[in-house]
């Protein structure tokens, strides 16, 4: 026969919940991606966000679009000129 917390002296069993806030699912087929930056760039980022009314991934995702894009330029230049 099974006892109940406090008949083995124990005491009732508590559960304690996390602290943290759930964490936000990814929009659309988005994964995470974590990275380090200055504080004053990433202070600037969210700045920004606000003022444009964006979420900062939005700014992070179309900066690296961009980066990508000029990358891609530049080897197909450096591929032409050899």
């Amino acid at each position: 026969m099974a006892r109940s917390a406090t008949e083995n002296g124990r005491g009732p069993t508590v559960t304690k919940k996390s602290a943290k806030a759930p964490r936000k699912q990814p929009v659309g087929d988005r994964r995470q991606f974590l990275t380090t930056m200055s504080a004053e760039v990433i202070k600037a980022v969210k700045l920004a966000a606000l003022e444009d009314g964006m979420n900062a991934w939005e700014i992070m995702e179309e900066a690296a679009e961009q980066w990508l894009a000029r990358r891609k330029s530049k080897k197909r230049t450096n591929r032409a000129k050899t």
